[in-house]
């Protein structure tokens, strides 16, 4: 499961069920781990959930990774970004980029393992999909054959599975 910065900011409760159960390999790329900490300054609650952020990245309940595809094991590194962060559209879609980048990456991973029948640095993985209410990211990811969902349908998915 590949988050985007929105499902962070405003869904903790259901993220924080779903990390924990084990049912997912949850993977935050680096740009989005960047743009909520952005948002800490102006926001005390995503400041709040950042923190619980770096508990779960520090824990390994929440891999992080760069778009190349480097997991990175704090949130030390805070940015993939060099230039001015001052435009907000031209922001949001290099973090859309590199949220796709990163699937795209992890999806060919995953393929690669399940010809060569051996588990990967991401432990097999058997699904790969973003979790996204961004209607125009899952149009994205979509095009590049990625699964996508939104967390109302994520949350559904737990609720069923665990009856």
């Amino acid at each position: 499961m590949i988050l985007d910065a929105e499902i962070f900011t405003q869904d903790i409760g259901n993220l924080e069920r779903a990390i924990g159960d084990g049912q997912y390999d949850v993977v935050l790329p680096l740009a989005v781990a960047t743009e909520i900490k952005i948002r800490c300054s102006t926001d005390p609650e995503v400041a709040r959930r950042y923190q619980i952020l770096e508990k779960l990245v520090m824990e390994r309940k929440v891999r992080l990774m760069t778009a190349r595809g480097t997991f990175l094991s704090d949130l030390s590194l805070q940015s993939e970004e060099t230039e001015s962060m001052s435009d907000v559209q031209k922001r949001k879609a290099r973090i859309h980029t590199r949220i796709i980048d990163v699937a795209s990456f992890l999806l060919k991973k995953s393929a690669i393992s399940s010809t060569q029948k051996e588990k990967t640095d991401c432990g097999g993985l058997a699904k790969v999909f973003v979790v996204t209410n961004d209607r125009h990211l899952r149009i994205q990811a979509a095009s590049r054959q990625i699964l996508s969902s939104s967390i109302y349908n994520l949350q559904l998915h737990i609720q069923n599975n665990s009856k």
